[in-house]
């Protein structure tokens, strides 16, 4: 069985856990000032559109949606629990997350990732994102590789 990714906000209790996770994943690599999460407050925004992952009934993962203009969106947030990599669950997350761009109008995705993420890299990479200029608050980021990808 495949999973399927499923609305919930980023206030949600099992979306929050996640978050946690990744964050904790992520510090071993970066420091908070490295690291490119939610906006605060931003959990509330109508603007963000957040997702969790599940697999037979269990949140295995998350992505976000953030309009940062029209047509345009950002990935957030995406991640996967790593019990649970290296089966394909990744793309199909992120796979899942451009349709529901898609058929919110989003003509574009753009992304941010950290220099240390080869996984992440790869994947997108393999997906069809191109690398970019840093871009809004990732300009001057020693860390980040920002990429996009063309919906239509």
């Amino acid at each position: 069985m495949r999973p399927v990714i499923r609305p919930a906000r980023a206030d949600d209790p099992r979306s929050v856990a996640l978050i946690r996770e990744l964050d904790a994943e992520l510090a071993r690599s970066y420091t908070r000032e490295q690291m490119h999460g939610l906006h605060p407050g931003e959990e509330r925004d109508p603007r963000l559109r957040f997702f969790l992952l599940e697999l037979d009934g269990e949140v295995i993962g998350c992505g976000a949606l953030r309009e940062l203009e029209s047509g345009v969106a950002e990935l957030k947030r995406m991640f996967v629990q790593p019990a649970y990599r290296g089966n394909g669950y990744s793309r199909d997350l992120l796979a899942q997350l451009e349709a529901a761009a898609a058929s919110a109008g989003i003509q574009c995705l753009r992304l941010e990732t950290g220099i240390a993420q080869q996984a992440a890299l790869s994947l997108y990479r393999s997906s069809g994102y191109v690398d970019i200029p840093p871009y809004g608050e990732y300009v001057g980021s020693q860390t980040s590789i920002c990429m996009e990808k063309d919906l239509k």
